[in-house]
């Protein structure tokens, strides 16, 4: 690019006359481009998510996480997504850490659940880009159904079954054959529960173990 300007002229030029110079603008433009991202460059490399691996299956409902030091950083963001495969959210978290590790204060699930991470280290200048990781957490692999379910009828409806090794309580839930309505609900140690005594209709019962890391699959019976 060029540029025109008029200047002054000598006592002898005989006045003002037109000067030409011709401005190098595009090498003032490659200065500033080239000197620019000194200023503007953040300095804070992404950390690497070491644990859990990408895609794995995990039966803890509170995993922790663990990431690769960044020297430069002043702490770490942590966004965690969990939601049912296909379904609801389960928990949803934006939260710091100042180490790089971190455990839900929640679990992500009681059964099974699809986690996307997503990481980033917060330095002195700004962010780092994000590192994401997909996990999936499912209790029920390490909380197996109960087995040898039974309803006694006499002289009360009682539900028993074999003592499940990892089970700490057990759930209970009664429902209306005909129409799914729920009559009852409980919670017990032992591994029998008195049932609600059976009217006309057909009733379902069904029990899942409560383990350390979450609920087992239910498993019924019709009395």
């Amino acid at each position: 690019m060029g540029g025109f300007v008029t200047v002054e002229g000598s006592p002898d030029d005989g006045g003002t006359r037109p000067w030409f110079c011709v401005a190098t603008l595009s090498a003032a433009v490659v200065t500033l481009l080239s000197v620019t991202p000194a200023y503007a460059e953040v300095h804070c490399p992404v950390p690497e998510i070491l644990e859990p691996a990408a895609d794995a299956t995990l039966t803890g409902s509170r995993p922790i996480l663990r990431w690769s030091s960044v020297p430069e950083a002043t702490g770490y963001r942590v966004r965690l997504f969990s939601r049912v495969p296909e379904g609801a959210v389960i928990l949803s978290l934006d939260t710091l850490a100042s180490t790089p590790e971190f455990q839900p204060p929640a679990p992500l699930t009681e059964r099974n659940a699809i986690v996307r991470v997503s990481l980033a280290a917060r330095c002195k200048d700004g962010e780092s880009p994000e590192a994401t990781l997909r996990f999936f957490v499912d209790t029920r692999l390490d909380c197996p159904a109960v087995t040898g379910l039974t309803v006694v009828p006499a002289p009360l409806p009682r539900l028993q079954w074999r003592a499940a090794e990892r089970a700490g309580r057990y759930q209970v839930v009664v429902y209306r054959a005909e129409d799914g309505r729920l009559l009852g609900h409980g919670e017990t140690q032992a591994p029998a529960y008195d049932l609600p005594a059976s009217q006309s209709s057909v009733q379902v019962a069904g029990v899942r173990p409560r383990c350390r890391e979450g609920f087992g699959p239910f498993t019924f019976a019709a009395y």
